[in-house]
């Protein structure tokens, strides 16, 4: 009897040893799954469908837009970008940096930074 009391003892000690150490394990939050490379892609692709291809639709940008060949309608789909700022680009043309473009009314620091990923010379 004693044999088996001490193997319920050991029993409950190993237990509440596997319990304490869970307790004590750091736990990941959301936050921090979320940044790990693979669950970011799952997490991009879930919240950022591909729309399906259609041949007979032709997106008016795809990539980096060329400021000195666009057209108003692609120049136009830039952010912050309307059709007057996009006609006062065009009459500005030729570009060759970032401080060229800075120079057309309208466009100003932030929006240099907005648009440097989105364009090309």
């Amino acid at each position: 009897m004693k044999a088996v009391h001490g193997l319920l003892i050991a029993f409950a000690l190993v237990g509440l040893w596997i319990v304490m150490d869970h307790l004590r394990a750091p736990r990941l939050h959301l936050e921090t799954v979320r940044d790990l490379p693979a669950v970011r892609e799952q997490t991009v692709a879930q919240t950022n469908p591909v729309p399906p291809v259609n041949s007979s639709i032709q997106p008016v940008v795809m990539g980096r837009i060329n400021v000195n060949t666009a057209t108003l309608e692609q120049l136009v789909e830039l952010p912050k970008v309307g059709p007057k700022l996009a006609q006062r680009i065009m009459e500005h043309r030729p570009y060759r940096s970032m401080q060229d473009l800075d120079q057309v009314k309208g466009i100003g620091e932030k929006m240099l930074h907005t648009l440097e990923p989105l364009i090309t010379f």
